[in-house]
């Protein structure tokens, strides 16, 4: 028997077509608000020394990796080496991107972190070295160096990169996708 506006569940009663509306609307709108109301999910986007990643604002990739004991006059403490990476940031937008030392990072090990020397203050180490602020033009790279302090034992890293920038819904500083290259550095044979 077809009974218009009631539906027939069996062995529960019935529902009325209206009370039925309620349910799925009262649903829907939970799943929506549910679903606007969670921070959108940060990505981690991986590669490896070869590949070039892109961010939100810039592409960037590895050239080259090294380990060296010394620089000038400059030696580290004991356990530990100066790991040098040459990357290219490369901007393929119509507007200049301003690039800051803190855009770069390193991680190793269990989740250890190390920042490129630069944000230490102090004059540059390298003649190449990626400056504290630096601006990559519209439609153009900048290739240099970033210097670390890494442990002795260490082999394999990740230059890490993530978006940072703000929505037009506020002035808070919303963190983006993170950007992974890992590479590993061969350690030189003992003279």
């Amino acid at each position: 028997m077809l009974n218009i506006g009631k539906i027939l569940l069996v062995d529960r009663g019935e529902i009325t077509m209206k009370k039925l509306m309620k349910i799925l609307l009262v649903s829907i709108l939970s799943i929506g608000f549910f679903a606007c109301s969670q921070k959108e999910e940060e990505k981690v986007l991986d590669g490896v020394q070869g590949d070039v990643l892109k961010t939100m604002f810039y592409s960037y990739g590895i050239n080259d990796a090294y380990f060296q004991e010394q620089i000038g006059d400059t030696i580290t403490t004991e356990g530990k080496q100066f790991l040098i990476v040459d990357v290219t940031v490369i901007n393929e937008k119509e507007e200049s991107v301003l690039m800051a030392d803190t855009d770069f990072y390193l991680t190793y090990g269990e989740d250890e972190r190390a920042e490129p020397l630069s944000v230490y203050g102090g004059d540059p180490l390298l003649e190449d070295e990626l400056p504290r602020e630096y601006t990559v033009e519209a439609a153009s790279d900048k290739t240099g160096k970033l210097l670390f302090v890494v442990p002795l034992e260490e082999t394999t890293f990740y230059l890490k990169a993530q978006d940072h920038y703000k929505t037009s819904e506020s002035e808070e500083i919303v963190d983006g996708d993170t950007y992974s290259l890992s590479f590993t550095v061969e350690k030189k044979e003992s003279e």
